[in-house]
């Protein structure tokens, strides 16, 4: 373990106040009528229908997406791209598999298929970029006490040598590997709504929880390894009200946070920017999910990209990344019988679709 992971504790200071509110972020950004689909619960969906990367382009062609310009030359403000994204997805036989993909060219390589996964979710790559950890469906067995049980996995950059990281009684998702490599982040659920925040080395030894406090099971690393952003649920005094949906910073050295959007909003799924200086995150006051940024301290927020609004508040969007130069940001939308992998600058700009329309997307990373 790192030497700043010595001292990890699991208690929770007392949350700051901030005059932050998610419903006066400023409407700025670009609206894309993409269809939406139902349900962030991914825990308790089965993906089906799945197809082969190889038939997606001519499947989808007549797929209702804007269109934009294509890959090639890079838009004003936005660099050619460097390093390498992965996704989850899945093949035609319905098997949970990794994709790659060249953010240059834009195209899709299938990476790695699970030999008994139906669905793989959240893949995270490591800090040099070698290997890449993720959560996969697995068949029922005598450990797991819901109708899908799900571990963490990993596997090379070259899509060999799988491992099996943990072996829980509970559902398991969305790893993050801290900039080191030497731990892997993960959210363990506790009920069917919430989920804690637990560590794990890479060789399944030591897994603890470092915060009891019910997330929503997003959350990512800051740069130097010092920091956590996640997002979590807030109730009314009964427990019962969901009234909001903040994001919050731990410090995983001596376990204080800091809580960095307010108001009536909901705000998940923060990550931070190369540099540590941003955070972006999903953003919904009502009208619909959109993309939203802050400064670390949560100052300064503003709406980066609008998207179409949903009746649904919770709309699913295979989560966020930046690209390793800072340059861009991408997502993934979430369309009737699709999704589209997208890139956008941090001021909302240049905002253009990235390879081919995929079936499915269940988290993506670059590195």
């Amino acid at each position: 373990m790192g030497t700043y992971l010595s001292e990890l504790v699991s208690g929770a200071a007392p949350v700051p106040s901030r005059p932050l509110d998610m419903s006066a972020v400023a409407a700025r950004g670009r609206r894309l009528g993409y269809a939406r689909a139902a349900s962030l619960l991914l825990m308790s969906t089965v993906i089906a229908g799945s197809v082969a990367y190889a038939a997606v382009s001519d499947l989808f062609v007549s797929q209702r997406f804007v269109t934009r310009p294509g890959p090639g030359a890079a838009a004003p403000g936005e660099a050619d791209g460097s390093g390498m994204i992965v996704f989850a997805g899945s093949t035609e036989d319905r098997r949970g598999a990794l994709y790659t993909v060249d953010p240059n060219e834009g195209t899709v390589t299938e990476l790695f298929v699970h030999p008994d996964s139906h669905q793989l979710e959240h893949p995270s790559w490591s800090g040099s970029a070698t290997r890449i950890a993720f959560n996969a469906f697995l068949p029922d067995d005598e450990l797991s006490k819901a109708s899908l049980n799900s571990e963490i996995f990993i596997v090379d950059a070259d899509g060999g040598d799988l491992q099996r990281v943990t072996n829980d009684k509970e559902p398991l998702a969305a790893p993050a590997w801290a900039p080191d490599g030497s731990i892997i982040a993960y959210a363990r659920a506790d009920d069917a709504a919430s989920w804690e925040l637990w560590m794990v080395r890479p060789d399944g030894y030591a897994p603890h929880p470092i915060s009891t406090r019910p997330l929503a099971s997003d959350y990512a690393w800051g740069p130097g390894g010092h920091y956590l952003a996640f997002s979590q649920f807030m109730y009314a005094e009964d427990g019962r009200d969901l009234l909001s949906q903040a994001v919050f910073v731990m410090n995983v050295n001596n376990g204080s946070i800091e809580r960095l959007t307010h108001g009536e909003g909901r705000a998940s799924q923060p990550v931070w920017s190369p540099d540590g200086s941003q955070i972006a995150y999903l953003c919904d006051d009502g009208t619909g999910l959109d993309i939203c940024m802050m400064k670390r301290d949560g100052s300064a927020s503003y709406e980066l990209y609008e998207t179409i609004p949903g009746e649904d508040p919770i709309d699913p969007y295979a989560g966020l990344a930046w690209s390793p130069d800072g340059s861009r940001l991408l997502f993934a939308t979430v369309g009737e019988d699709s999704s589209q992998l997208m890139t956008v600058d941090p001021m909302g700009r240049y905002d253009r679709p990235l390879g081919p329309p995929q079936r499915t997307i269940l988290g993506l990373d670059w590195k």
